[in-house]
């Protein structure tokens, strides 16, 4: 009986240690599969939702107004009596309306990298994303500064929530170039 205990007892063991060795997590880093996966290291991804609507508008007003009299006469001395009055006077007058409306959108999402963690904890961001179709390239690179805690938990942001953002919206190609004016009419804008 005495032999039957100690085999009970080595088999317990054995399957007691084996379980805990076999216990180790599936998940790297000490993550689990209930953690949020949200950015949190240099080199991390961040996608970023980019939902940008501007609206410029300036107008200009300009009123302008000039008048100007001189007048002179003979002045002391027998030389100077044989020199008739005289006068001149004119009136100058400007207005002018100017104004000037442009307006922006643009929607996409990007993938962002972490590329520095600042000593408050926030984090700059930066990230490219470039389409070629029918030989136009197109390219959004966007740079910023993110908040840990605006970061949501699906790992996103969305732009506005970005500091000291840069957006940069770029195409080249057939259309980009359609788009510029030609070198006649740049030359005749530089002249009038």
């Amino acid at each position: 009986m005495r032999k039957t205990a100690f085999v009970m007892s080595v088999v317990f063991s054995v399957f007691f240690l084996l379980s805990v060795v076999y216990a180790a997590s599936l998940w790297k880093d000490g993550s689990n599969l209930y953690a949020d996966r949200k950015a949190h290291r240099l080199g991390d991804i961040v996608t970023v939702i980019i939902d940008e609507n501007t609206l410029f508008s300036q107008k200009v007003t300009t009123d302008s107004e000039k008048k100007v009299n001189v007048s002179g006469g003979p002045g002391k001395g027998p030389l100077f009596k044989l020199i008739p009055e005289f006068g001149v006077s004119g009136d100058n007058k400007y207005n002018g309306d100017g104004t000037n409306e442009r307006k922006g959108e643009l929607k996409a999402k990007i993938a962002a990298k972490i590329i520095k963690i600042l000593p408050n904890g926030n984090y700059v961001i930066e990230g490219k994303h470039t389409i070629i179709a029918n030989k136009e390239k197109v390219q959004i690179v966007l740079t910023g500064m993110v908040r840990a805690d605006d970061i949501s938990s699906d790992n996103t942001v969305h732009s506005t929530q970005l500091s000291d953002a840069e957006i940069h919206y770029v195409g080249k190609g057939p259309l980009g170039r359609m788009q510029k004016p030609g070198i006649l009419t740049q030359i005749f804008n530089l002249l009038f």
